[in-house]
């Protein structure tokens, strides 16, 4: 998903982490990030419930349908079910990325530091009200 959300590594580089990395039993923490500041972070997951302490930094997305197909001669076929250039879960969630990224550039130049919660919160009211 990464790959296709941000090919050139310019919202995500190397700092993703997944289910797997999670010391939580029943949930995700951001406990893997020794030292990273919470107001730098965005976590995008389809379930909230399994982020009850970071709500605020977290991006609920529509469940991205993914799965491979066996084709005519047994070879895999990756098949993308919900997405094309301009709708769907993955398009939604890059625009807000890009908003966010955006503003997160453009208020941390005017005031030095900038909290991303604070700017999700602003694109969530422009997006909704």
């Amino acid at each position: 998903m990464a790959s296709i959300l941000d090919p050139r590594g310019v919202y995500f580089g190397s700092r993703i982490i997944s289910s797997e990395d999670s010391t939580e039993v029943n949930g995700k923490s951001l406990d893997v990030l020794p030292d990273v500041d919470e107001s730098f972070v965005l976590i995008l997951d389809d379930l909230d419930v399994v982020w009850p302490k970071y709500l605020r930094n977290l991006i609920l997305m529509k469940k991205y349908v993914y799965f491979s197909q066996t084709g005519p001669s047994n070879e895999t076929i990756k098949v993308f079910r919900d997405e094309d250039e301009r709708k769907g879960a993955l398009s939604f969630i890059l625009e807000i990325l890009k908003e966010v990224h955006g503003l997160y550039y453009q208020r941390g130049k005017l005031s030095g530091h900038c909290d991303v919660r604070d700017l999700l919160e602003i694109i969530h009211m422009m997006m909704y009200s």
